[in-house]
C-alpha cells in the first residue's frame, strides 16, 4: 500500500470532514455487517464487521470522496441537520464532533 499525497486537497478534505455532516450507521442482522454513510455525500458509504470498522472505513472513503470533489472543482456539500436542512447556526462547542445516527426503530442520536 502506497502513501497518500500530503498536498492541499488531502488536508482540506480532512478539515472538511470535521464539519457536522450526518453520519448514518446501521446494522444488518442478515449479513451480520455494519454499514455507514454520510448523508450529504452521494454514493459515499462503507461496511465493516464492527461499527468501529464501518466508521473507520467510511472516514477513509469520505476523504477520497472529498478529494475527488475538490480536485474536480465541484461544490462542497453543506452539512445538513437531522431534518435535511442546512446546518447554519451550530454551536462552536460541537465543532469537530461527529454526529452519528443510530439507524434503528428508535432513532437514538449519539455523538461518537
Amino acid at each position: 500500500m502506497g502513501t497518500r499525497p500530503s498536498g492541499s486537497p488531502w488536508k482540506r478534505a480532512k478539515r472538511l470532514l470535521r464539519e457536522p455532516y450526518l453520519w448514518v450507521l446501521s446494522y444488518d442482522k442478515v449479513s451480520d455487517k455494519w454499514s455507514a454513510r454520510i448523508s450529504e455525500f452521494p454514493g459515499c458509504s462503507a461496511e465493516g464487521s464492527s461499527s468501529q470498522e464501518a466508521v473507520s472505513n467510511l472516514e477513509n472513503a469520505a476523504i477520497l470522496w472529498l478529494v475527488s470533489i475538490i480536485k474536480g472543482n465541484q461544490p462542497i456539500p453543506v452539512p445538513l441537520d437531522m431534518f435535511g436542512l442546512p446546518f447554519e447556526d451550530w454551536s462552536a462547542e460541537y465543532k469537530g464532533s461527529t454526529p452519528v445516527h443510530w439507524d434503528d426503530e428508535i432513532g437514538d442520536w449519539v455523538n461518537d
